[in-house]
């Protein structure tokens, strides 16, 4: 199922299989009491309609084996004509389906966490005091400082990332 976003939402998908589980477990329930309550009848009911009934299910199990040996002799014979699938063209479409799948899961927590669609942090710095950089001497090398009356400065800088470029 379609989460916010259109990708599939992991927990959308377990609540539907909780869903199809309930139901059948309902359904199984149903065949159970309906199964005992004709096991019941049956079992009260007057000898005529057993033995109708034992013909009738005769006749049932009948037709019901003949479908299923259709059916399995056709998907045989269907499967023995399908082409040989090649082991590389699986790899690369069971690869395909678990990136597809990883994507959908991260792309339903990114929507879950609020972070799809965020705008830029704006970033705001400043100079410090605290001894956190090197000295000038170190940072441009001995030799290369200016002579002695001249000093070298350390500028006082604050703002955001645009105030760091136009500076």
């Amino acid at each position: 199922m379609p989460g916010a976003a259109g990708w599939d939402d992991g927990t959308v998908t377990a609540q539907a299989d909780r869903v199809r589980s309930r139901w059948w477990w309902l359904a199984g329930l149903g065949g159970v009491v309906g199964l005992a309550g004709l096991l019941a009848f049956l079992g009260r009911g007057p000898d005529p309609w057993l033995d109708r009934f034992d013909k009738l299910s005769s006749v049932g199990g009948l037709v019901v084996a003949v479908a299923g040996l259709v059916v399995s002799v056709w998907s045989a014979t269907r499967a023995s004509r399908a082409p040989a699938a090649d082991p590389a063209a699986l790899l690369g479409q069971a690869a395909s389906d678990l990136a597809t799948q990883v994507r959908r899961q991260w792309r339903a927590e990114l929507d879950a966490r609020g972070m799809a669609h965020l705008d830029p942090i704006r970033l705001r710095w400043a100079t410090t005091d605290r001894p956190v950089m090197p000295s000038p001497a170190e940072v441009v090398g001995v030799g290369q400082l200016p002579p002695a009356p001249a000093r070298v400065t350390r500028l006082r800088l604050a703002g955001d990332a645009d105030d760091m470029v136009r500076t």
